[in-house]
């Protein structure tokens, strides 16, 4: 189980079981997080928007967000992925040189957050969540400059509050999503507007 686990115990546990002549496989992976996969998926995800990136990254990484997010939403204890996604692998030597380089940044967010709010933590709240995450989503994948990166640290936030059990994460990442949410509209209606005035421009010609 791998419930009150911190995210790099879990990565390095399923390294040291696997032989190091043989890869791992992304399946293995998702199945060692269990029901805290969802977590892990969607901050993995959400990630690449949260700094600068080429046009189009927002959509790429966008859609999987939607479709975790409607998983959650229908109550799906772990996230469903194809099985040629599932069967995706990575050397166990590349894996523990990731964690090498990631788990002292890791460590210093996980040291952050702990188990707090739990009541929040039920299966009908998880599913709003989910549909929550599905709105910051469409924000996400819309190409629109800075619609997407609060609505994906807020996702990151909330991914990471589900991960650990920790209500007061979750909070604050509704409303970083909420802030988020108000500047994609805004930036959607200044859009509107400029092209409306655009076309009567054009129309008055």
């Amino acid at each position: 189980m791998a419930e009150g686990r911190r995210a790099t115990q879990i990565l390095r546990e399923v390294a040291a079981r696997t032989p190091d002549d043989q890869p791992i496989r992304l399946g293995e992976i998702l199945d060692a997080f269990g029901e805290r996969a969802f977590g892990i998926v969607l901050i993995l995800f959400s990630l690449p928007n949260c700094v600068p990136s080429p046009p189009g990254v927002g959509t790429i990484f966008g859609i999987p967000i939607l479709l975790f997010a409607v998983q959650m939403a229908l109550g799906r204890a772990k996230p469903w992925l194809p099985r040629f996604l599932l069967r995706r692998e990575i050397r166990k030597i590349d894996l523990m040189r990731l964690l090498d380089r990631a788990e002292p940044k890791l460590a210093a967010i996980e040291r952050l957050c702990r188990p707090r709010m739990t009541h929040l933590f039920t299966p009908r709240i998880e599913r709003a969540i989910g549909v929550y995450i599905f709105i910051l989503g469409i924000s996400v994948i819309m190409p629109m400059p800075l619609s997407n990166f609060l609505p994906a640290v807020a996702t990151v936030l909330l991914a990471l509050g589900l991960f650990e059990e920790d209500g007061w994460l979750v909070v604050i990442g509704a409303m970083v999503g909420l802030v988020g949410l108000g500047v994609a509209i805004g930036i959607f209606v200044l859009a509107a507007e400029i092209i409306t005035s655009g076309l009567h421009q054009m129309l008055g010609w």
